[in-house]
């Protein structure tokens, strides 16, 4: 069966009827466990005590319809059920597969004999049903992981300053099922700083001299242990908190590392019930998934806040403001609002073009832009002229060498002595704009790999369902298999022996995969996968890399079914030809002298089932061979010969003798010897 060692519950009145079953089920397995229940209420009692792998139900019981049991413990409804009917009632045990039975038996001694089998099929069933829910349960999770981050993605990149923090705790605290929390960040002077505590705990804290920022020598318990050695700290126990602070019975605090540095803490309480390695596996991935996103934005922020005071200290001083303005970080140029000519520039501009002041200043402002995209820059900086106010625009710059830059432009009207200007600041965003990109395409990335993966576990499922033809089977996966790409510009064809299957829009093109199917060290077939349109992204060298390993599996898993495939046959066909022989056939291991296998041949002649003469051995069936001496006499002469025929006496399981011609061969078979004895009854 399915599984050594199965507990069926079986429920069924005839006396009659339970014997010739549990006679069925003996037969098959020795190792079936059957408990009895003569009706729903005993079935009932049964099911508290024990869950079963398997019921075998009487449609109709003295207490009831078998229905009535799902409707009173519908508990029951993972393990698999099949129906005992009477040949009048086969329509009624079908309207039960369709709600909640698995497969039905009828009332005869044919029918139950085939009984095993259709327990098999049943638990075979139940198995497949439990993988794809094992499953789909890692998709669900694995597409709940991706939400979560896209939700605290896009807090990043679109909430604006320390809001932010109190955004994402929000998601951490309902995806972690806790009351309170906390998210912070570590400052560059090393300070714990946590802007998300201004939301509900802020206002609920009565502690005296309420802080946002928490200096390292202030910090203690689990923030500190957390922080300072690097590492997750779990406890389901009530604290001792001081007075007025909210109280605190379960929390898990986990700090957030980027490049094995410190630069955040995520921390969270209160849950109804235990935290457990689950929840730190939650907390622990969130916190590596935002370290990037978080680093890159406390770069910013530190960025922002330089940017800023240097706006300011160039309002306080002209000389100061002349400083600043030279060793920017972000590089700055002015230009001459009547003409668009630039007539000064910083350091920071030399590096970001890439270019000397001097081949800078005199050239007009659409000079730092894509040449394609001049008209679009002239009318934005006539725009920034005529709102005179602060503009923000993210734009591309060009520098000496060609290379394109993405940059964040703040630009703004101001007033050098006598000579109005306008005022560009370019930060170089390439950076992050690059992290942006990355983020979008990894998003896109795991969206494939989920497509590749149900296209693997289709296959799988496929090749091993016993439903199907190998025709149907192999020409089914192929057009599975172009569903992977989503451009439609794919076909593929598979070839097996004699066999062709190919998708309905297959022609031969020279950008392709060839895969060898190989059984058995021969080739047998390929597996051709074809892009159709030259224009199609495919074309570009992305064909072959993307979904190399996705082909490679997909060969890989027919190769695999057809070995299964052919040594099925194979076998099959060794067995018919083995039991038609007419003459007894032993195969015998020459150390022992036990049976390893015999025909149907060597059963009749000696009157033993097939089970019964494979515990014997030699000696137990030769009359002139009665113990082990004797026969290791018998076959070292035949080792050393390869083979002899002589005559012999045999012993039938009743007792009885008979002549007979024994002609031995030795056959090696992967560096074994095996003893072959082909016995003639010779009377």
């Amino acid at each position: 069966m399915v599984k050594q060692n199965i507990h069926i519950l079986l429920i069924e009145d005839e006396k009659s009827y339970v014997e010739l079953i549990r006679h069925s089920l003996k037969t098959h397995d020795d190792d079936v466990k059957l408990t009895v229940a003569n009706g729903i209420h005993d079935a009932l009692s049964r099911l508290s005590e024990f869950k079963p792998d398997l019921i075998i139900s009487e449609l109709h019981l003295p207490d009831g319809d078998a229905s009535e049991l799902f409707q009173i413990e519908p508990g029951i409804g993972e393990c698999p059920v099949i129906v005992i009917c009477a040949a009048e009632d086969e329509k009624s045990a079908s309207e039960a597969m369709k709600s909640w039975a698995i497969d039905y038996v009828v009332k005869s001694g044919e029918s139950i004999s085939s009984l095993p089998h259709i327990v098999d099929r049943a638990l075979h069933a139940r198995d497949l049903i439990a993988r794809r829910k094992t499953t789909e349960e890692t998709l669900r999770k694995s597409e709940n992981e991706l939400r979560i981050m896209n939700r605290i993605s896009s807090i990043f990149l679109e909430c604006p300053g320390d809001e932010m923090y109190g955004e994402v705790l929000d998601v951490i605290l309902d995806v972690m099922g806790s009351k309170h929390g906390v998210f912070g960040y570590i400052d560059k002077n090393g300070d714990l700083v946590c802007p998300s505590m201004t939301r509900d705990i802020f206002d609920k804290c009565q502690m005296p001299n309420k802080e946002l920022r928490f200096p390292r020598e202030t910090w203690g318990g689990l923030w500190k242990e957390s922080l300072i050695e690097k590492k997750t700290i779990m406890s389901n126990k009530s604290f001792n908190v001081p007075e007025g602070h909210l109280p605190v019975t379960r929390a898990l605090t986990v700090p957030v590392i980027y490049q094995e540095a410190v630069i955040g803490h995520i921390n969270v309480g209160n849950k109804e019930s235990d935290y457990d390695d689950e929840d730190i596996c939650r907390l622990e991935k969130i916190a590596a998934q935002i370290s990037p996103i978080l680093n890159a934005r406390l770069k910013q922020h530190e960025e922002e806040q330089e940017r800023q005071k240097a706006q300011q200290s160039l309002k306080e001083s002209e000389e100061k403001f002349r400083q600043l303005f030279e060793n920017h970080a972000d590089a700055i140029f002015w230009a001459d609002p009547a003409t668009g000519l630039i007539v000064n520039c910083n350091k920071a501009a030399e590096v970001l073009l890439e270019k000397k002041r001097e081949e800078i200043i005199g050239q007009s402002q659409t000079s730092l832009h894509p040449p394609e995209k001049a008209e679009f820059y002239i009318n934005q900086f006539k725009e920034h002229l005529a709102k005179k106010t602060i503009a923000n625009d993210e734009a591309e710059v060009i520098t000496k060498s060609g290379k394109i830059k993405t940059v964040m432009i703040s630009a703004t009207a101001i007033s050098e002595p006598g000579n109005p200007v306008i005022q560009g600041v370019f930060r170089d965003i390439t950076e992050l704009k690059n992290s942006s990109i990355a983020l979008r395409n990894r998003t896109n990335d795991l969206d494939e790999k989920v497509r590749e993966l149900n296209c693997l576990f289709e296959t799988s499922r496929i090749l091993d369902s016993k439903d199907r033809s190998i025709e149907d089977k192999l020409n089914k996966i192929i057009n599975i298999l172009i569903e992977v790409w989503r451009c439609g510009c794919v076909a593929a064809r598979l070839t097996v022996n004699d066999m062709t299957f190919q998708t309905a829009n297959y022609r031969n093109t020279h950008k392709k995969q060839v895969n060898p199917i190989i059984v058995d060290n021969r080739t047998i077939g390929y597996l051709e996968v074809c892009c159709l349109k030259e224009t199609c992204g495919l074309y570009k060298g992305q064909f072959i890399n993307e979904k190399r390993n996705l082909i490679n599996n997909i060969s890989e898993q027919i190769c695999s079914y057809m070995e299964r495939h052919n040594a099925v046959e194979a076998l099959r066909l060794f067995r018919t030809l083995l039991n038609n022989s007419g003459d007894a056939l032993f195969v015998v291991d020459p150390k022992t002298g036990q049976f390893l296998d015999v025909n149907e041949r060597a059963c009749s002649v000696l009157g033993y089932t097939r089970d019964e003469l494979l515990i014997k051995k030699v000696t137990d069936i030769n009359a002139a061979i009665t113990d082990l001496d004797a026969w290791n006499k018998q076959i070292k002469n035949i080792m050393k010969k390869r083979g002899a025929i002589h005559e012999g006496i045999h012993v039938r399981k009743d007792g009885t003798t008979f002549p007979v011609e024994i002609n031995n061969r030795i056959v090696t078979v992967n560096e074994k010897d095996y003893l072959i004895r082909i016995v003639r009854d010779i009377t």
